[in-house]
């Protein structure tokens, strides 16, 4: 038996570019060979090299697609686009993949049918050579929905009251802000409530053209199960604390809440420990990322950490000093350091926090108060130890390439 289209849908498929001007009868046809398909976020439609032989059209929801081999470059198609198209018109292998990035309801074509019905009728065939016209002007001169700036959602979550919990969300997005060409904006969980999630996903994607991230955040402390598939939405979810030692009980319920039903918790999930002598939480999970600084968290946020290596070596502890005191005097925070022999030692000094005049006065006894040869400007500095002899014999050597 036909299934009867409703006039809603009809006035929905007659606003398709590709199925515009086609009589109420045609447009009918065509509900009656789709299939509706629910996709869930971060789900895959279809991998780069696979072959479609349907055509999807989003019904409500977001898709993003990918493009060339590396996938930086994506594009995001909302409520009334479609897309493999191209694929099941040449035959040819999709150049990227088609990911889901919220709970998308797409409408799925059977492509053996509608390339018959283009045959059939004039008008659909038409929108399909002006459709394949553009694709083919799209690749020769991209626009500017063709991007390498990813869009991101992210919801904070208090375990606890946090003080001053409002105005550190604030300063998160200002901070990302300077380090990401794109806009953000901070947006309640509760401004949805008695918002169906089907509306609710319609206003963040029209919300994600104009905001590439989103940062989503409960007001108040406690489950609010009515706002839980809006909260799985998200790419991560933040944990908010203050003092892990504390409420720990009422902490541990909501987080085992939230555990069986996110999927991969410990990838999507991030604890914020807002207390400067905090401790690693109890119950946090192998792998699960935990941050204490309000700049590294921000900058982490939008994939724009600044790491530092030091190379070993007990002389170049003299340059790592020097290169340490130039950040420092440029304001220059680095989030992730590391290092290798003496140069590990510097990295562990500076990831404890200590300022750099504490880390010259601490290597300037090591090398027994050494004035001359001390100097972090110095390029390269070698010092040799006689073996049998507690002289130190100094050379130093300028590196002048």
């Amino acid at each position: 038996m036909a299934r009867k289209i409703h006039p809603e849908i009809l006035k929905f498929l007659s606003g398709i570019s590709l199925f515009q001007k086609l009589s109420p009868a045609v447009l009918t046809r065509i509900y009656q060979n789709i299939e509706e398909r629910n996709i869930y976020n971060h789900d895959v439609i279809y991998y780069r090299g696979d072959i479609s032989d349907k055509l999807f059209i989003v019904r409500h929801g977001e898709v993003m697609l990918t493009f060339g081999e590396s996938g930086k470059s994506v594009k995001y198609l909302g409520e009334g686009e479609f897309f493999a198209e191209n694929s099941l018109m040449t035959r040819t292998q999709h150049a990227g993949s088609a990911i889901a990035v919220m709970d998308t309801l797409l409408y799925v074509l059977d492509g053996h049918f509608f390339l018959e019905l283009a045959q059939k009728e004039p008008i659909l065939s038409g929108n399909l050579i002006r459709l394949m016209s553009n694709r083919f002007r799209e690749h020769l001169e991209p626009d500017n929905k063709i991007t390498s700036l990813p869009r991101r959602m992210i919801c904070h979550v208090p375990l606890e009251e946090v003080q001053g919990y409002k105005e550190k969300l604030d300063a998160i997005v200002e901070i990302g802000g300077y380090s990401h060409v794109g806009k953000m904006t901070l947006v309640p969980m509760e401004s949805f409530e008695k918002v169906s999630l089907q509306d609710a996903i319609r206003k963040l994607s029209l919300l994600r053209n104009k905001f590439p991230i989103i940062h989503l955040y409960f007001q108040q402390v406690g489950l609010k199960p009515e706002f839980d598939k809006l909260l799985l939405q998200a790419d991560q979810i933040v944990f908010w604390e203050d003092n892990p030692e504390r409420n720990q009980k009422k902490k541990t319920e909501i987080i085992s809440y939230f555990r069986s039903r996110i999927r991969n918790f410990a990838g999507r999930t991030i604890r914020y420990v807002d207390s400067v002598n905090s401790i690693r939480p109890e119950d946090s999970v192998k792998h699960q990322k935990i941050f204490h600084k309000e700049e590294t968290f921000s900058r982490y946020l939008v994939s724009r950490m600044r790491g530092l290596a030091l190379g070993g070596g007990g002389a170049r502890a003299l340059a790592h000093v020097g290169l340490l005191k130039a950040l420092e005097k440029e304001n220059i925070k680095v989030d992730v350091v590391s290092g290798a022999s003496f140069g590990a030692v510097i990295a562990a000094l500076y990831a404890r926090g200590e300022n750099t005049e504490t880390i010259y006065k601490m290597i300037y006894k090591f090398f027994g108060g050494l004035d001359k040869p001390f100097d972090p400007t110095i390029p390269l500095v070698s010092f040799l130890k006689v073996k049998n002899d507690s002289n130190v014999e100094t050379s130093v050597r300028f590196d002048t390439d």
